[in-house]
């Protein structure tokens, strides 16, 4: 049996919802969380162009998005009770394939 390259792979996948995380093997596990498969899905929901690892990236957003609502749900409620800070955005290590957002044409 071929084994299909790495980029068409990517193709494939970028076309499956990523967020089931439904993998086959570590093969597969390393190509959904490339760079191709979650860089635009971080650009369209959070802003964010720049980033080494756009997985890493997408979990802190939506761990800082929970942190923040979880905050203003106990400050609303006067239940403000012991509140701990997130800290600092950790580093995180290069993923495996790199993304850059698409370069806006000026249309005449």
């Amino acid at each position: 049996m071929q084994q299909l390259p790495i980029e068409l792979n990517i193709l494939i996948v970028s076309y499956i919802c990523p967020v089931q995380d439904v993998c086959l093997n570590r093969h597969y596990l390393k190509i959904f969380r490339c760079n191709y498969i979650w860089g635009p899905i971080v650009w369209k929901r959070f802003n964010i162009e720049t980033s080494q690892n756009y997985f890493e990236e997408f979990k802190w957003q939506l761990k800082l998005a929970k942190h923040r609502r979880r905050y203003q749900m106990q400050w609303t409620l006067g239940c403000v009770g012991k509140i701990r800070s997130l800290g600092q955005r950790p580093e995180w290590e290069s993923a495996y394939t790199t993304w850059a957002p698409p370069l806006l044409v000026c249309s005449i």
